[in-house]
């Protein structure tokens, strides 16, 4: 029975870490979502003395920006996609965990 219960104790242990990494993961993911909300494309400066190069870099400007916001959105999606994988993959590990703690206990 003591065995048991010490089987327990290391099995909740590690649990406790799994969760606390998972928590450190969690707060990653969130920083680096808020960086990517908060950052904008930052607009070239330019002189009074040359308007037409500043609508030059307009024109320019306008389909990278676009490209730029079909590649965040592919990345978001990309990243949305591993975090469900990510979060399917921790349900399964804490549903074994559970099991096993039932077997234990």
């Amino acid at each position: 029975m003591e065995g048991t219960a010490t089987k327990v104790e290391d099995f909740k242990g590690r649990l406790d870490e799994l969760i606390t990494k998972v928590d450190k993961l969690e707060q990653r993911v969130n920083e680096v979502e808020k960086f990517y909300l908060t950052t904008e494309i930052k607009k070239p400066s330019t002189s009074r003395n040359a308007p037409i190069l500043i609508d030059k870099n307009k024109e320019k400007h306008v389909p990278s920006m676009k490209k730029l916001q079909q590649d965040a959105s592919r990345r978001e999606a990309a990243a949305t996609k591993r975090m469900q994988e990510l979060m399917r993959q921790f349900g399964t590990v804490f549903r074994q965990a559970g099991h096993q703690l039932k077997l234990l206990g």
